[in-house]
């Protein structure tokens, strides 16, 4: 990752700063209080959980050219609580735990918590207003530096305009933030939703997002001074826009496909520093081919999907993934196999296409998946599969 004025942060006596815990005493405590508060509320609720352990083979764990393979365990824990509060009201409280752990090229291993609560309040039968909201935390003991936690709200109004038409407007708002890293961040947006039930097995779904993401800590590179780069007092500044339609069509009950196509952009101010080839800011040995690399982040991207799904028998289902997508950097130099920028200079261009097949029968899911990235950037032209197995338990 980009370093940017040392990136890590530290305390008064040099230290790296870990990850609060009391975030964490706060974090676990929220949970026990919203459940149990919505127990004695509510005049009707339900309790759910799910629990999902599964070993796989990775064939290339960190997605790049070198194709480090490794075997790995995933484990997830959800819990949820329905209530009803009031004949209008409604609440919903999902816990989540997943657990990802690789035995060699563990580098990536994390263990992320996710409290997500949504309120639904309606209002007759043409409006609803939803309030969906939640904190996150992210630990990853092989690179503390990138733990996290975050918290983010997003309130929205449904208009029922028709008896199958529904228009959702919104608000977005996401903080997360880095206790030993400088990519602290905030998100601001609107995002607005247009649903259409075309018949009883067919509904069709355009939405779009415009929204604004801040770097307080992230600045910008302003030139370069005896091998080490010199800072601006600008920050970071991303502007994100897309939109994504979705078909969906029910063949049967327990069969259909849906359809999707997403396009979206990604308009960063943020620059990078390149040190030359295999070097980096903490070892740049070599000296003299330096540059500033301007439009770093941004990027178009175009993505088409489907999806299929059928219920083989009563305990047996199959669903297939597909998806082709583009991706058009607007600054990024390509790189070849020897980490130096392309002659000529090209910017960096990748296809992608994925296809995936889960088997799931009673508490048993098996799941493939290939990936191939192709990529003028060498570390990033790359294929992948992976392989799991595992067992799922309702309750």
């Amino acid at each position: 990752m980009n370093s940017n004025k040392e990136g890590l942060k530290k305390d008064k006596n040099g230290r790296r700063i870990g990850v609060d815990k009391v975030c964490w005493a706060v974090f676990f405590s929220t949970i026990i209080i919203f459940f149990l508060r919505g127990i004695t509320l509510s005049e009707y609720h339900n309790f759910r959980g799910e629990f999902n352990l599964s070993t796989m083979v990775d064939g290339n764990v960190y997605k790049d050219s070198r194709g480090l393979s490794d075997i790995g365990l995933l484990a997830n824990l959800g819990l949820g609580m329905r209530s009803k509060i009031s004949r209008h009201t409604f609440t919903r409280l999902d816990y989540r735990l997943d657990v990802s752990n690789f035995f060699t090229y563990n580098l990536e291993n994390e263990t992320s918590h996710l409290l997500d609560g949504r309120i639904k309040q309606r209002f007759g039968d043409l409006f609803d207003v939803d309030l969906n909201a939640g904190i996150s935390m992210s630990q990853m003991p092989k690179a503390a530096v990138y733990n996290s936690s975050g918290f983010y709200a997003e309130p929205s109004l449904n208009w029922y305009i028709f008896d199958y038409t529904k228009i959702t407007g919104g608000y977005i708002y996401n903080k997360t933030m880095y206790p030993s890293y400088n990519l602290d961040n905030e998100t601001t947006g609107r995002q607005v939703k247009l649903g259409q039930e075309l018949s009883l097995y067919t509904y069709i779904e355009i939405s779009g997002v415009i929204q604004n993401k801040n770097y307080p800590e992230r600045y910008l590179y302003s030139g370069i001074d005896a091998g080490s780069p010199t800072y601006k007092t600008d920050l970071r500044k991303d502007a994100e826009n897309f939109v994504e339609l979705i078909f969906s069509q029910n063949i049967t009950a327990k069969s259909g496909f849906d359809l999707i196509y997403y396009s979206g952009k990604l308009e960063s101010n943020e620059n990078y520093f390149d040190c030359g080839p295999k070097q980096s800011e903490w070892e740049n040995t070599i000296t003299g081919d330096e540059r500033i690399i301007e439009n770093y982040r941004s990027y178009t991207t175009d993505k088409y999907g489907m999806n299929i799904f059928t219920g083989l028998d009563e305990d047996a289902r199959l669903f297939l993934q597909c998806s082709y997508s583009t991706r058009d950097y607007a600054g990024r130099l390509a790189k070849d196999e020897n980490d130096a920028i392309r002659r000529p200079e090209v910017k960096r261009q990748d296809t992608q296409v994925v296809v995936s097949a889960s088997y799931l029968i009673d508490t048993f899911i098996l799941r493939y998946t290939y990936e191939i990235n192709n990529s003028n950037d060498a570390l990033y032209n790359y294929t992948s599969s992976i392989l799991s197995a595992g067992i799922r338990h309702l309750f």
